[in-house]
């Protein structure tokens, strides 16, 4: 790792004078420190306990000494300039200050730099007393992380973990703690504590808060690389290397011959080596959502730089409410026609720009000539910046960022799916009482949107009061930039290792959310394959570098531009359904990245209303 390549932070305060004794990194065995079996025992007491394990560490090995031991005022010392392991240091931290106030600037945030503090034996944060044997540890109250170098030597000689950019790792993930802080991760995990969640063990967001962390050290690796071009060959495998001895389940086997996963703190070396490989293949920080893993999703404070308007709130409200049962939410609508016999709902995608769509809809049905018997709705995911800059009753429901697109959970006034509200308003236009004339429903999406119809068309709970009505449910996707898999086939080679995320959701069936519990893989493709569906694409739709483009490797993997994409989506499709398939793709000649265009089309008004 040319690592001199860096820009040396001034934020490195050298406290190793501070204290007295020997240095001494994590010690897992004889010595003055603590063994790894002790450790974990310790760990468990404050599992057991509801303590900091942290802090018991720091009484533990400390309380016999603390009489007589100096104060640590950590005064802003910096190392000592000939100090090259000090200035390896602070040439990592530099390039995470750097790397992390880029990326808050592009999100609309300022980063806060923390500070590192170099001890040796034993040190005073506003966490505790901490020894050596706590191993490198970030303290949220100073948001300072603490570092005793003689750790990286412990990785060396105990676990083969060696290599520098092994120990750039080790400060990248501390680092990540500090960034959770930020985003306010932190703060959830212990409002989640009170509430009573699983903190502990395998699955519990104690360790899907490290796995996170592990994750933004990727981040930070992915962006680095690209602006200083620093890692030699070996590098990343040393950073693997790294995160794969220090899984739960390799320590515990050294430690005391058997793996206790209900005791895990930090995930096994498979999920940690999994999660920096995440980081470091996307570089973005909204793939490193670990907690989506379960049905309990955490509402973390950070939404990816591509979407812009996540963070700096729409541009316009829209003025209907329809009322859910757990909350309102914002419609347009167009005027009611005095016999309404189908309903087109039309979905907006990362603008939120509901009203546009709506607009569309109503000019593609004046277009057909179904103005006098469509009604056009076009729901509105409001989502927390919105809230906050446009005044909205707390009874109208809003999501964290873009969590709506994939059927993620309301944050306010009640949890709903963005998906289950959908079902509410569907079954809705199914009551008999206030719409006995509907024959037709339509749920139609361009770019953004039809990522949405389309996820929810694979996940959507059955209308059984609509089949019995009579009704008919069509779902209209237009240029939508990727599609969700059923299985791990790609039509595009890519690298497995490369794109770990790639069959996720919502690319593929992988952590699907809680919306989708009791649903199998099986059961999600036969019904998919049996609704009525209408892929719209764009003849037009085919620069590879359109900036509205997913262009992550997940994406890519299913063709260069949304028309190939969506070629190759039906042909698996027809794989799937040897027997017929019962839906169609509709090709716009002279038509590109357009929703009007798209919907307004005759290729466009055939779809959506069958003329």
């Amino acid at each position: 790792m040319l690592w001199k390549k860096g820009r040396r932070s001034d934020n490195v305060v050298d406290a190793r004078g501070d204290d007295v004794g020997g240095g001494g990194g994590m010690r897992f065995g004889g010595g003055k420190g603590l063994s790894l079996t002790a450790i974990l025992l310790i760990v468990g007491i404050g599992w057991i306990t509801g303590q900091d394990p942290l802090q018991i560490l720091g009484q533990l090995t400390g309380q016999m000494e603390q009489q007589s031991a100096p104060a640590t005022n950590q005064s802003r010392q910096a190392p000592p300039a000939n100090d090259e392991s000090a200035e390896f240091v602070r040439s990592i931290l530099g390039d995470t200050e750097d790397t992390w106030g880029a990326i808050f600037q592009q999100a609309g945030r300022q980063y806060k730099d923390p500070t590192l503090v170099l001890f040796s034996n034993r040190v005073n944060s506003a966490c505790g007393l901490a020894t050596s044997a706590t191993g490198p540890f970030y303290c949220p109250a100073d948001q300072k992380v603490y570092l005793d170098m003689a750790f990286f030597q412990e990785m060396s000689q105990r676990f083969s973990a060696a290599g520098d950019f092994a120990q750039a790792y080790v400060i990248a993930h501390e680092v990540g703690h500090h960034v959770q802080t930020l985003l306010g991760v932190s703060t959830k995990i212990q409002a989640a504590r009170q509430q009573g969640r699983q903190m502990e063990g395998d699955g519990g967001l104690l360790v899907r808060q490290e796995l996170q962390a592990d994750c933004l050290a990727g981040v930070w690796a992915n962006n680095a690389q690209k602006r200083l071009n620093w890692l030699e060959p070996g590098d990343i495998e040393e950073a693997l290397n790294a995160a794969n001895a220090i899984g739960d389940d390799r320590l515990q086997q050294q430690g005391q011959g058997r793996v206790v996963p209900d005791s895990f703190t930090h995930g096994t070396s498979a999920q940690r080596v999994r999660w920096f490989k995440t980081g470091f293949a996307q570089g973005q920080v909204g793939q490193c959502d670990t907690f989506a893993m379960k049905k309990w999703l955490l509402v973390v404070l950070f939404t990816c730089t591509t979407s812009q308007a996540a963070e700096h709130g729409v541009k316009e409200l829209s003025s209907g409410r329809l009322l859910l049962k757990s909350g309102e939410i914002a419609v347009g609508i167009s005027p009611a026609p005095a016999k309404i016999e189908r309903v087109l709902i039309v979905l907006h995608g990362r603008l939120r720009n509901a009203q546009t769509y709506l607009q569309s809809g109503e000019h593609a049905a004046e277009l057909a000539g179904q103005s006098a018997t469509t009604l056009v709705i076009a729901p509105q995911f409001l989502n927390e910046t919105d809230v906050a800059v446009h005044p909205v009753a707390d009874t109208v429901l809003r999501w964290q960022g873009n969590e709506w697109m994939a059927g993620g959970e309301s944050t306010a006034p009640f949890r709903l799916s963005s998906y289950a509200a959908l079902d509410e308003i569907i079954a809705r236009l199914g009551d008999r009482q206030q719409f006995p004339d509907v024959k037709q429903i339509v749920i139609a999406g361009h770019s953004g949107g039809a990522q949405v119809v389309q996820r929810y068309a694979l996940l959507g709970h059955a209308q059984s009061d609509l089949d019995a009505a009579g009704v008919q449910v069509r779902y209209v996707i237009a240029n939508p930039s990727s599609y969700a898999y059923f299985d791990e086939r790609r039509p595009v080679a890519f690298s497995h290792a490369g794109c770990p995320n790639f069959h996720r959701w919502k690319y593929g069936l992988a952590d699907l959310p809680a919306y989708a519990e009791g649903q199998t893989a099986a059961q999600l493709q036969e019904s998919y394959l049996k609704r009525e569906v209408v892929y719209l694409l764009g003849q037009q739709d085919t620069d590879p570098n359109h900036p509205a483009l997913d262009k992550s490797c997940e994406a890519r993997a299913q063709g260069p531009s949304r028309l190939a994409r969506g070629r190759f989506y039906f042909d698996y499709l027809k794989r799937l359904a040897p027997k017929g398939l019962n839906q169609q793709l509709i090709e716009v000649p002279g038509v590109g990245h357009n929703g009007d265009g798209m919907f307004t089309s005759p290729e466009g008004q055939k779809a959506l209303f069958g003329q």
